[in-house]
């Protein structure tokens, strides 16, 4: 278990690009409103009035020596975790999802359409959708019948749904896809950012995004397939002439019917 020094010590969160304002912001290491310990664990508490923690975006975090020491009677302390070691991390870039984050009954005709912070182009590799316990299911990225870069901020991509015979559950049966929870997973170089710009004397931006979706951060579930048969709500028929006759059936929902007319004496089917 760790302590925070009380001492004029602090604990920085920083943008190394620098494409935001301020681009750095540190907190003392004893400021409990910002850093809490919970036994070895210390956890950051990042104020958006200080420093918004924006999508897209790269950070570092990095503390002085003695921000803490142990418990033990020795009060052994830590020793800094610098700039050239840091600890570093991006956040993810996509800002809305459709369908929405574990929605309920989604047809497998949906588009899945994910909007970005910023400009984006295919880079290579696979958006890869898996229904709970089946084979996963890959999409191109560079494939524009599936995968579309929609115009003109190219800021939303869509997977599209709406083929025919194919749908969201390609390689796979329909029955085995409706129904199921559909993970959506973009690993790291599958899409790329269109500007690499940075203020100047800060690093270029690499082109590749890093790790997008993975598990279960992005679900949704598929409608469950129908199978109840369909029920007869209305049966009618009149004499069109003395051969012919027309017989009216209504279901409770979309449907085929076949019908048959057998000869009332024999019961033989005649049609």
């Amino acid at each position: 278990a760790v302590q925070a020094n009380s001492a004029a010590v602090s604990i920085t969160i920083g943008d190394p690009y620098e494409r935001q304002t301020p681009h750095y912001y540190s907190y003392a290491c004893d400021d409990t409103s910002a850093v809490t310990i919970d036994g070895t664990k210390v956890t950051l508490n990042i104020d958006p009035s200080h420093f918004a923690i924006a999508p897209c975006q790269n950070y570092q975090m990095t503390y002085q020596s003695r921000c803490f020491y142990d418990v033990s009677p020795n009060h052994n302390w830590a020793n800094s975790l610098p700039n050239t070691e840091y600890y570093d991390f991006w956040t993810s870039c996509i800002t809305t999802y459709s369908p929405t984050r574990n929605a309920l009954n989604n047809l497998i005709s949906t588009n899945i359409v994910l909007t970005f912070s910023e400009e984006v182009r295919e880079g290579t590799g696979n958006i890869v959708l898996t229904p709970l316990g089946e084979n996963p299911i890959n999409f191109d990225v560079t494939d524009t019948s599936r995968v579309q870069f929609n115009t003109p901020t190219v800021q939303q991509i869509t997977i599209v749904g709406d083929v025919p015979n194919e749908y969201l559950c390609v390689g796979t049966t329909m029955q085995d896809c409706k129904g199921k929870p559909m993970d959506v997973s973009i690993a790291q170089g599958v899409i790329e950012r269109v500007s690499t710009s940075s203020p100047a004397p800060a690093m270029v931006l690499p082109a590749a995004l890093n790790m997008q979706l993975t598990g279960d951060a992005y679900r949704f579930t598929m409608k469950p397939a129908d199978l109840t048969p369909p029920i007869i709500t209305v049966v009618s028929m009149y004499g069109i002439s003395e051969s012919v006759i027309r017989v009216t059936i209504r279901l409770d929902e979309s449907g085929t019917t076949y019908c048959r007319a057998y000869d009332e004496s024999s019961f033989v089917p005649i049609s």
